[in-house]
């Protein structure tokens, strides 16, 4: 019998041969850095975990170094029990110390080991030690005989080993996944089986035909197998490959036919290994088509697909449409050998690597040999009689009791199966996920009305009410003994001996389950515990009773390792034997005792508040009921029913036991005596009906007669459905006797223990962790076809989800303006774009969109405390399916939600832009993408994309690329309240969004909000002080209704201006308490690392639970934190631009009604630069970086420029700098190119990570780089996917990237630019001091800085003006708040800029944007007054994002002129520079908008329309054009210039002549 295997490394385990020069030339230290460069052998890693999961212990040798050896396996994951390395042994292979070593170690003969490897070195050492030497396939291994050489002979050595060790009964039992049937999963371990079979071995055919045929009873009628084709098949010919054994064996064990003939293909395929998912669908769609004559006309026959490994579906499912094309009213079912998962960390605990390890030794161990004898399959021919059932276990609840419940004896069958069920399929997979979105949840308006429930009542903060019956529990079949001699003590100990002994404690007795296995109880699995069972468990008291008989002499050593794992995990165990049992002696008596204060140790702990479960039910709440009775008339009882009692009916609904419209009779054995069925039932079909009217289904119902008894009829007909329901009882094995009956019970599981640090030393350290059998049901999401108009039917049913889901609580819900249009694109699978106010219910958008679609979403979030108030936002409304992963987590934190998701766990999860960076969670999303099915990739606060990612989210800008390459099938939804033309643009480009799918309101307008600016001279810190005594006398003086709350925003943490400082001043000059928010702990707080995150945590909480009033915050508070009683908010110093502004500001009075009489105040405290020439050089277009860092130095110390514009300069690298990192990246990967992957660290190019992972973005715009990775984000490592590309390949990208934002951009104009620094590039580009690649580099790196600090910079100048405006009285707050609001209308008029800035649009039509057509008349007129304030606001927006756009340059000298601020930088500056480039291209159209300008003379002052002729002359220097403009404008500067001549001459005429006497 083997016990230990010896496995060589290096091209054994791992192909290291990249690795080879590195070792040679002995660079250990460089070597981890190419490890991606190394690929596993997947057969031999299969081998590992399949030898390990039977018992078999593995270890490895190797020659190289220890560290090496571990970094490898650490790397790719790779567990083994022991290893050997260069230093642990004097003398290396050949010689067998090393394994001798090993032998040692675990304590074997050699003739219980072999050895794996891939050299004569190997083979030597192993012969040497005595040893049984394999070689792999592919090793150097000479004079290896067939029987010793490959994967495959040892997998089958190892498979015998396991029957020799199997000694227990349990079987792998079939799975069903709607109308998909599989034995087990392709993971390492099971893969050689099926490659076998794929070879068409005859010794693993058996085996996996054998397994089929013993699970033949499980599968559902069927009347025809057929088969998959191979990829080179074009039909099914000679009927000897390893499928069409299956297929014949299985069709005989079916009572079907087997006609494998009825399919054909019309092209050959490439191998599916070869291709991607996305291949695999392309390549095989309409590739099949049916034989639909070799079929009875008119039959509705019920297929088996017949193929051996499901991967993406996508050959089935092609299968699966021919059939259903062929065959409409057909059902069809797919069974294969087993499903591909792809999910991450499927470890030895995984329970699909469990059953994979019971299916192995299954395969090893038949009970049948189906192809020994025919006559020996006879019996199994005629199955389709027989019943199919399975039991199912769910998680959910209405009420806070036992969630947990269980269905027996359902019918294994689906409705996916049926050809055209699909619409109804989904619709009922996203009514199953909607019941289970927490537990509890809220139920319906209607339904709680029926229950007597007042609508604002909160049902989930009533007390828990424990489910328990006192009727007796009998186990007549579970519960083992000696059938022979008729004794049973464990059965005596149950029935008789606890009610006797256990006193106060019997109601345990309801809890208490037999035969439970070792996973089961600790969620921990361990490989020699697989399947052991222990007589009783009782899961609230984490006790297990043994009932130790002879068989316990045999196992004593087993079990004794068992008690103490079990021990480790927190749960006691208690055996009596047999004679103890028989006698009831002292020793009994002792251990009863023993029980009874494990017990009473778990009841103290309860009371006391030291242990809380889950649900909130102690076993004192258990005692109550179970003495007192539970009232039936409770309305938590009868919410827990009815939602119990729903999912039972779309469960049948499901399996087709129950068809909409068909009448069916359900007897109800209703053991509760609880009043539920008729209400559910009704509410049910209201929850149908909306779904089916949204999809477009038919709307019939679920025609059904109750018939409630208290006793089941003796005489049952198999035309009705039998159900035996009960909340207050678990359930015993009667199910087994009467399987004509579906039992409803609650289930044992609640929680069980889990100890994070260590094994348990006290009770009281453990966590109690909810076992939740909740996963989303998933399919292929829905595209809804709606009509959302006003007063629609299906705006009703949006409606009425919306109420019931997301506002249960409130009257007369209705949709906020914008929502319906964002929810409407967004569920007919539109990527969508949604900008609506601040305070407008972005969210509902994404979450109702989600909740009514069967797949998993993900929500991108920018800062930690938006997830933290979403999720706690869904979790008050009882949808607690939902998540978030942030660095405030532990590893294993993380690593369990991630796992979760790609279990479907949750609805979404919320994340930042950062984990899409990282293996593990990409891992995850391929999976749900494979396994599962994705509905929505949200991208919330969107503008965070644009204005952060350019910033210091590198993250963001690699987002679109991530998502599109992990998750295809997902569609968009950008949410945003602050988006400007720049960040729109950045989105749409990114994500793909045409404008049709931009959804916003017409009105932007937050009526309650009240805006004002305040001149503080300088004087911020006593200005806030007394702007805050102020707000708190006006908000906060009434006692109770007092209660308002407000935020101050400062644009650091640390300094004068910071938020810690300022809580603190503010804290003790008034006397209040303050508290602090930042994205990163003080200087001076005290408080680092997780203290801090803790600590950040509790603020937010207790700010939503008004434990406070004010609170001080970074721009980290100021997104999507949703509290209704902010009454005002304060800026600090005004914020980088319009959308910080109206983002942070509309924090503020978000509960509409609170603020409907008096709107909430948003104050800006404003210190203005003093110093205007020097302004006036920061806002010039024109100035680069290295001077607007200079000039920002000469600002004034307190103005907020200056603070604004040091934090935004600061943060900038020299263009110089940068290029640098980015030519030492670009070497060092042409260094390796031949890898095309590298590890990098940041300290290998002494630099900083965000600096690092910059450069890689860069790169990755020229196309050089791929993807990368972050390996460890706080050492800055990164992996890299790159290439090497030609200069004319980095020309073509570099301007693809440019053109996303300047469509004009070429980069043969960069030769004859005017522009300084371009000139000095290509200078040095002549030189031959920089190459072309450096020079499209730099080019790169220009542009970048040039549109990037403009961008801002035009921001901040937006937000200065407006502000100063305001505060010196030339605007009141009305315009102000217009001209905000303005800024964000996205509409027909902003649409036209758009346009017009972005296509070749003839000057003569640009100045149109200032007329408008009298709609009664038909005749153009200038625009008013509002109009212009409007079409400024737009415009400020647009210049952020376009720096040198002649036309909007024009009207931004057109609307400076209007107003007379002709001397702005955004006025004659721009307007000179579109003439410029106009004259340069074409003189006559450019002068011919000078001649439809002069059309705009009424807009003009006097003063005005001087400057424009003044700028006109300049540029054209053509008196005759001066003398039309004169002719137009009449004004003084043409009359002066044109007659300057003139008068020259007379006044020489004059000084000539002068004293003549005429």
């Amino acid at each position: 019998m083997i016990k230990v295997i010896v496995l060589d490394l290096d091209d054994t385990l791992i192909d290291t041969s990249s690795l080879e020069p590195l070792r040679s030339a002995g660079r250990w230290r460089d070597i981890p850095r190419y490890f991606n460069g190394c690929v596993i052998y997947q057969d031999v890693v299969g081998l590992v975990t399949t030898a390990r999961s039977v018992g078999i212990k593995v270890a490895i040798f190797s020659n190289a170094p220890s560290n090496y050896v571990q970094g490898l396996l650490k790397h790719f994951s790779i567990t083994v029990d022991y290893v050997v390395a260069y230093h642990d042994v004097t003398q290396h292979k050949p010689s067998p110390e090393g394994v001798t070593r090993i032998l040692d170690y675990f304590g074997v003969s050699a003739d219980e080991s072999i050895f794996l490897g891939d050299s004569n070195l190997d083979r030597d050492a192993a012969s040497n030690a005595g040893v049984e030497f394999f070689s792999v396939d592919w090793g150097s291994a000479s004079e290896i005989d067939s029987s010793h050489k490959g994967v495959i002979s040892l997998s089958e050595l190892i498979g015998k080993n396991s029957m020799l060790s199997s000694a227990t009964t349990e079987r792998s039992e079939l799975i069903q996944s709607g109308n998909k049937l599989h034995l087990g999963f392709y993971l390492d371990g099971i893969k050689q089986e099926v490659w076998s079979f794929k070879d068409n071995k005859n010794p693993s055919v058996r085996r996996w035909v054998n397994k089929s045929v013993e699970l033949a009873p499980l599968f559902p009628a069927i009347d025809i197998v057929v088969r998959a084709l191979g990829h080179a098949e074009l039909r099914a010919e000679d009927g000897d490959k390893a499928l069409d054994t299956l297929g014949k064996s299985l069709a005989v064990a079916l009572g079907a036919s087997y006609q494998p003939k009825i399919l054909e293909k019309d092209h050959v395929l490439d191998k599916s290994t070869n291709c991607t998912a996305a291949q695999r669908l392309q390549q095989v769609r309409g590739a099949y088509k049916a034989d639909v004559d070799s079929i009875e006309a008119n039959s509705n026959p019920t297929f088996l697909i017949v193929d051996d490994v499901l991967t993406s579906g996508a050959t089935t499912d092609e299968i699966t449409r021919c059939l259903s094309q062929g065959f409409p009213n057909s059902s069809i079912y797919i069974f294969t050998l087993v499903k591909t998962l792809y999910r991450l960390e499927l470890g030895t605990d995984s329970q699909e690597q469990q059953h994979n390890n019971q299916l192995f030794s299954d395969l090893y161990n038949p009970i049948i040999d189906s192809l020994a004898d025919e006559n020996e399959q006879s019996g199994y021919g005629k199955l389709k009689s027989s019943s199919r059932l399975v039991s199912k276990k769910f998680s959910a609840n209405y009420a806070r009791t036992n969630h947990n419940f269980i269905f027996h004896n359902l019918l294994q069958y689906s409705i996916s199966s049926e050809a055209a069920s699909g619409q109804l399929f989904g619709a009922i997979q996203v009514l199953k996920n909607m019941l289970q979105r927490g537990k509890p949840t809220i139920a319906s308006r209607k339904l709680r009305k029926a229950f007597g429930i007042e609508l604002d009542q909160n049902v989930l903060n009533t007390p828990a009410q424990a489910l328990v019956s006192d009727k007796p529990v009998f186990w007549n079949r579970l519960i083992r003994g000696h059938k022979q001699s008729g004794n049973y003590p464990a059965k005596r100990f149950f029935d008789e001996l606890i009610p006797k002994y256990f006193g106060k404690y019997i109601f345990v007795k309801q809890l208490m389950l037999p035969e439970v296995q070792i996973y089961d109880m600790t969620q921990v699995y361990v490989e020699q515990f697989q399947n052991r069972q222990v007589d009783f468990y009782i899961p609230q008291v984490g006790l297990i009773i043994e009932i130790d008989g002879q068989q316990h002499q045999s196992s004593q050593h087993l079990d004794e390792m068992r008690d103490a794992f079990t021990e480790s995990l927190g749960l006691k165990t208690v055996r009596f034997t047999v004679q103890e049992l028989a006698s009831e002696n002292q020793s009994f008596i002792s251990k009863i005792n023993s029980i009874i204060s494990q017990i009473q140790i778990v009841d103290g702990l309860e009371r006391n508040g030291v242990l809380t479960p889950p649900n909130g039910i102690s076993l004192l709440n258990y005692q109550e009921a179970y003495e007192n009775g539970v009232d039936v008339t409770d309305s938590r009882l009868r919410l827990t029913s009815a939602l119990r009692f729903q999912i039972l009916l779309l469960e049948l609904l499901e399996r087709g036991q129950i068809r909409l419209g068909e009448l069916k009779k359900l007897f109800v054995v209703n053991r509760d005596g609880t009043d539920f069925a008729e209400a559910a039932l009704d509410d049910l079909n209201d929850l149908l009906s909306n779904l089916f009217r949204l999809i477009g289904i038919e709307e019939k119902r679920i025609e059904v007669a109750l018939i409630e008894s208290d006793e089941l009829p003796s005489e049952r007909s198999g035309e009705n459905i039998f159900i035996d329901f009960s909340s207050l009882e678990r359930y015993d094995d009667f199910f087994q006797v009467n399987q004509d009956v579906i039992y409803s019970r609650t289930d044992y599981f609640d929680f069980y223990r889990y100890f994070e640090d260590s094994d348990a030393v006290s009770i009281e350290t453990s966590q109690l962790i909810d076992y939740d059998f909740f996963e989303l049901s998933c399919r292929d999401p829905i595209a809804y076809k709606l009509d959302l108009s006003p007063g629609s039917g299906q705006r009703e049913s949006l409606r009425y989800f919306l109420s019931n889901m997301f506002l249960p609580y409130l009257e007369d819900v209705d949709f906020r303006e914008g929502q319906v249009g964002i929810i409407g694109s967004a569920l007919s699978r539109n990527g969508t774009i949604g900008l609506l106010p601040t305070g407008s219910g972005k969210s509902i958008c994404y979450q109702l969109s989600a909740v009514l679609q069967p797949a998993v979403s993900f929500v991108v979030c920018p800062i930690k405390s938006l997830m933290y108030d979403q999720k706690a936002d869904l979790d008050s409304i009882g949808f607690t399916r939902s998540n978030f992963i942030t660095s405030d987590l532990k590893a294993g934190e993380k690593a369990k939600v991630q796992r979760d998701f790609g279990r479907g766990k949750y609805f979404f999860v919320f994340i930042s832009p950062e984990r899409f960076q990282t293996h593990a969670f990409r891992k995850e999303m391929s999976a749900i993408g494979l396994d599962l099915s994705f509905a929505y990739a949200v991208i919330d606060e969107a503008h965070c994309l644009s204005e952060w990612g350019h910033d210091f989210r590198t993250s963001y800008l690699n987002l679109a690329n991530t998502i599109e390459r992990f998750a295809p099938s997902a569609s968009y939804i950008g949410l945003t309240a602050t988006a400007s033309v720049n960040v729109l643009k950045d989105i749409q480009t990114e994500f793909d969004i045409p404008d049709d799918f931009v959804r916003t309101p017409m009105d932007f307008t937050r009526e309650e909000l009240s805006f004002h600016v305040i001149d503080d001279k300088g004087r911020k810190g006593d200005a806030v002080v007394d702007l805050v005594s102020e707000m708190e006398g006006k908000w906060n003086s009434d006692g109770e209704d007092g209660n308002k709350a407000g935020i101050i925003f400062t644009p650091t943490v640390n300094g004068a201006k910071g938020c810690h400082s300022l809580a603190g001043r503010i804290s003790t000059l008034l006397k209040m308490d303050v508290r602090y928010f930042s994205g990163s702990a003080p200087k001076m707080g005290g408080l680092q690392g997780e203290a801090f995150d803790r600590y950040k945590r509790q603020v937010q909480d207790e700010f939503k639970e008004n434990k406070y009033r004010l609170l001080t915050a970074t721009k980290a508070f100021g997104m999507g934190v949703n509290k209704g009683n902010i009454a005002y908010t304060v800026h600090f110093g005004i914020p980088g631009s319009m959308e910080a502004l109206y983002q942070e500001a509309g924090r503020a009075g978000r509960d509409k009604k609170l603020f409907k009489e008096v709107p909430a105040d948003c104050y800006v405290l404003l210190t203005k630069e003093p110093n205007s020439a020097i302004l006036d050089k920061i806002w010039d277009a024109s100035t680069n970086v290295k001077d607007l860092k200079e000039y920002v130095k000469s600002l004034s110390r307190d103005s907020d420029l200056n603070t604004n514009l040091f934090l935004m300069t600061n943060g900038l690298d020299t263009v110089n700098d940068e290029f640098k990192l980015m030519a030492n990246v670009y070497e060092f990967f042409k260094y390796n190119q031949e890898h095309n992957t590298v590890t990098i660290t940041a300290r290998q190019f002494g630099t900083e990570k965000f600096k690092l992972e910059k450069a890689i973005y860069r790169l990755s715009q020229l196309g050089i780089v791929s993807d990368w990775v972050i390996e460890d984000f706080f050492n800055g490592t990164l992996y890299v996917e790159f290439q090497c590309l030609s200069e004319e390949s980095l020309e073509k990208k570099l301007e693809h990237t440019v053109r996303k934002y300047d469509p004009e951009f070429k980069l043969a104009d960069v030769f004859s630019s005017d522009n300084q620094y371009y000139k000095i590039l290509c200078d040095k580009l002549r030189k031959g001091s920089i190459d072309k690649s450096q020079f499209i580099f730099l080019v790169l790196l220009l542009w970048s800085y040039d549109h990037f600090v403009y961008n801002r910079r035009q921001s901040q100048k937006n937000v200065y003006e407006q502000c100063s405006l305001f505060a010196e009285g030339r605007m009141d707050d009305k315009e102000f708040k217009e001209k905000l609001e303005g800024y964000f209308r996205h509409d027909k008029s902003s649409q036209l800029l758009l346009n017009m800035a972005e296509n070749s649009v003839s000057a003569n039509m640009w100045p149109s944007v200032f007329f408008e057509t009298d709609e009664d008349d038909g005749t153009e007129h200038l625009v008013g007054s509002e109009k212009m304030m409007i079409l400024r606001g737009q415009l400020s927006r647009f210049l952020e994002s376009y720096k040198d756009n002649a036309f909007l340059n024009y009207l931004s000298g057109v609307l400076r002129l209007a107003s007379d601020e002709f001397d702005d930088a955004d006025g004659e500056r721009r307007m000179a520079a579109s003439f410029e480039r106009l004259i340069s291209d074409n003189r006559d159209e450019a002068l011919d908008l000078v001649r439809k300008t002069m059309q705009l003379k009424p807009m003009f002052s006097e003063h005005a329309r001087s400057r424009f002729a003044r700028l006109v002359h300049e540029k054209f220097e053509d008196l005759d054009v001066l003398g039309e403009v004169n002719e137009e404008l009449g004004d003084p500067y043409s009359y002066h210039t044109l007659l300057a001549p003139l008068a020259n001459r007379l006044e020489k005429l004059t000084s000539q002549y002068k004293g003549i006497n005429w």
